[in-house]
């Protein structure tokens, strides 16, 4: 097919996508017709050899295959080696001379350094250029050296590289944050705030750029221009392509407009033979021909691996054929390389529409559409998120607007709850029941039935979590056993202890921590609406002032902030946090295991649900919706750690028991003696991961957090310490300020 009917087919493709998301689903949606051509995602086989080496770049061939070149360590040395793919789909490995032994330089500046390679480059002149970088755990150094026989190499330097520089008593280097080397020879290199073009032959600086929204990792080089995403760093989305031209450095930098929708990590750019610019994000593949203002999606990401968190984007090209080969990097499974290839066959949009609606953005959302998408052709899963990271619009007015649609029967297919008024949609009937498909995984085994029976509302099931975050509490075991309830923390505050007991914390912050895990008892649900049992309000409210008096609470700290985990070596006895996903809990166990006699039990028994779904009752789809929440539920996707919780099925559990892991990371803090020193942070041992699996099956005591009811009550409470009036008196402050609320 030629590129112009690719163009226009790509066109169509959008066009039908974009009509889709702004209809909606609901009863309102409509099935697309069977228009047909787009590119479709094939999987490539990779050397096996890059199982144990770390890919650097990807180029094509006089052919239009993928050439990996990619670098290996060996005896404190790297080697980096070339793999072509043939025609047969064999790859060949070749070892140029000039790319091996890479050696450590400075060594005496560093302790236990590693070399990382990051990029490859030659110009026009024939000259070959190697980047990296030398790290160990606190200090960094650039590296450039060049070879003009294939054999040797020369270092390159230039002016304030890797000059030292003095910081809090401490040593660290000015080094680029990205280097790269035009066709005609300049050094161009990205610091903090400027972009710096550098003679090759003289090693003087030639021009200098403003970074402002520029990121030169993303660049592609041409002989006349450079080209790099720009990005508005408070929403994350990309907002451009840049373009420097590499034969009048005076020239001004001229902008390509681009409007990103999705956070992307590591976008790249490349151009073809025709001069059209390619861009690779998490929302798909995209050409700006040559001389156009307009750019043209012809991969949608929701369809593909680019859409994936978990796939890290080494490189990208289009080869003369209009194919795209895509190498990804993935989180736990190694490299992947795609092809995609326009098959006009192929239904340019699926069939079947499903929108999953959610407030804010979510890893585990994206991967489980494009799994789900890929393994079910004639539906297409999208991710509607309502807020960016700075939205100006409040969560309230996204709250108004969504619940408009549901009562009106239309709106989106799957709701993430998180935020969301539930029990409101429970007794409109806005929800669908879940138990025919949940039940059966919890008698199967395979959901935690000691989370799932909270989410049972008079044998119906309308949410469920995706994850949960229990929580926990760290420090000394002594104070640990006493204190892993609120009574039991109340008890512990009279008591005297070598260290402050939690440290300084405000009415707010005290409020904030503690009241989640009581809040079920003080707030409950008859006939229907949610009720003040003032009793328990009261009871609480006596004793979080009991606690603020016994530990000496503030109204404003010292520290410029609440005592943490981080904070328990030396200046605290315990702390209460929440595990917010395996992966990230290795610092608190280590923590844990840093102290004398340390602990972490469950506190209190509670958790809270995570990435709560349910489904609209109004979808035109509700099997394919109850499908994609079993998917979110299933092993393979429970088993994927994004830091948003942890798994509630249990084989995904017994996998993380299993799992054992050779990484470490390091950062500095207080021991027990006041002394700073250098803390390992490793992976867990069996023992420990047979912990935190122990906890998480053993939570039951469901925690919802209404903001609202928190808002008020930090409120009353905050003023009523400040002020001096009784827990009467605010107690029936928060009544009369909620009760309407409540009963709406």
């Amino acid at each position: 097919m030629s590129k112009l009917k690719k163009k226009l087919s790509a066109i169509i493709m959008v066009s039908i996508l974009t009509t889709t998301i702004l209809t909606g689903c609901g009863k309102d949606s409509k099935e697309i017709g069977n228009v047909k051509g787009r590119y479709v995602e094939t999987t490539v086989e990779i050397p096996k050899e890059l199982e144990s080496s770390s890919a650097i770049k990807m180029e094509q061939s006089e052919d239009g295959l993928p050439i990996i070149y990619a670098s290996e360590k060996k005896n404190n040395k790297v080697n980096i080696n070339i793999y072509k793919m043939q025609e047969n789909g064999k790859w060949t490995k070749d070892s140029p001379e000039w790319l091996q032994d890479i050696s450590l330089q400075d060594e005496e500046k560093f302790t236990d350094p590693s070399i990382t390679v990051n990029d490859i480059f030659s110009d026009k002149q024939g000259r070959q250029y190697i980047y990296y970088n030398q790290y160990d755990s606190s200090i960094g150094m650039a590296y450039l050296c060049m070879t003009t026989d294939g054999k040797e190499r020369t270092y390159l330097t230039f002016e304030g590289w890797n000059e030292a520089e003095e910081s809090n008593n401490a040593t660290y280097y000015n080094m680029p944050r990205d280097v790269k080397v035009l066709n005609n020879g300049d050094i161009m290199a990205q610091f903090n705030s400027e972009i710096i073009v550098y003679d090759n032959q003289t090693k003087e600086e030639k021009a200098s750029f403003p970074v402002e929204s520029n990121e030169m990792s993303s660049a592609t080089i041409t002989d006349k221009n450079v080209f790099m995403v720009q990005r508005n760093y408070e929403t994350g989305y990309i907002t451009g392509v840049a373009s420097i031209d590499t034969e009048d450095y005076t020239k001004p930098v001229q902008t390509y407009t681009y409007e990103g929708r999705t956070e992307s990590y590591e976008p790249k750019l490349s151009t073809n033979e025709d001069g059209d610019i390619i861009l690779l994000d998490t929302e798909g593949i995209h050409v700006l021909t040559a001389g156009a203002s307009l750019w043209n999606t012809v991969v949608i990401g929701e369809l593909n691996t680019m859409y994936m968190p978990s796939a890290g984007i080494i490189d990208m090209y289009q080869n003369h054929d209009e194919n795209y080969y895509v190498l990804y990097r993935l989180d736990g499974s190694g490299y992947y390389l795609a092809k995609y290839q326009y098959d006009k066959d192929t239904v340019s949009v699926p069939n079947k529409n499903i929108t999953v609606y959610t407030l804010k953005d979510d890893m585990v959302l994206r991967e489980a559409a494009v799994a789900f998408n890929k393994e079910h052709p004639d539906v297409m899963v999208t991710i509607e998120v309502a807020m960016d990271r700075n939205s100006s619009t409040t969560a309230e007015d996204y709250i108004k607007a969504l619940n408009t649609q549901l009562l009106a029967g239309s709106g989106p297919d799957i709701l993430v709850t998180d935020g969301l008024p539930v029990d409101s949609y429970i007794d409109k009937s806005v929800l669908l029941d879940l138990k025919d498909i949940i039940q059966p995984m919890i008698d199967s085994g395979e959901l935690l039935s000691t989370v799932m029976d909270s989410y049972d509302t008079s044998g119906h099931i309308f949410t469920v979590p995706t994850r949960i975050s229990p929580y926990i509490i760290v420090g000394r075991s002594d104070t640990v056993n006493m204190a892993k309830t609120f009574d039991g923390l109340v008890e512990a505050s009279k008591q005297t202890w070598k260290r402050p007991l939690i440290g300084e914390i405000t009415p707010q912050d005290l409020i904030s921590n503690f009241l989640p895990t009581e809040l079920s008892s003080i707030i409950s649900r008859e006939n229907g609406k949610k009720v003040i049992d003032y009793d328990k309000l009261l009871e609480f409210l006596t004793k979080a002032q009991n606690l603020y008096n016994n530990i000496d609470g503030v109204t404003e700290y010292s520290n410029g902030g609440m005592y943490n985990v981080f904070s328990l070596p030396y200046s605290i006895q315990t702390t209460l946090t929440n595990i917010g996903g395996f992966y990230n809990s290795t610092f608190e166990v280590a923590i844990k295991n840093f102290i004398k006699n340390g602990s972490i039990e469950s506190y209190d028994n509670a958790y809270k649900g995570v990435i709560e779904v349910g489904i609209n009752v109004s979808t035109k789809y509700p099997d394919i919706a109850k499908e994609f929440i079993k998917s979110l539920l299933s092993e393979e996707m429970q088993t994927k750690d994004y830091s948003a919780g942890v798994p509630i099925n249990n084989k995904a559990i017994d996998q993380f028991i299993d799992l054992e892991r050779d990484v470490a990371a390091y950062t500095g803090i207080q021991n027990e003696e006041g002394e700073s020193v250098m803390f390992e942070i490793p992976w867990f041992s069996k023992e420990d991961r047979e912990l935190l699996a122990q906890i998480c099956r053993s939570v039951d005591n469901r925690v919802s957090i209404d903001e609202r009811v928190l808002e008020v009550i930090e409120e009353q409470f905050s003023k009523s310490i400040v002020n001096g009036s009784s827990m009467e008196e605010c107690a029936d402050k928060i009544g009369n300020e909620l009760n309407l609320y409540l009963s709406e």
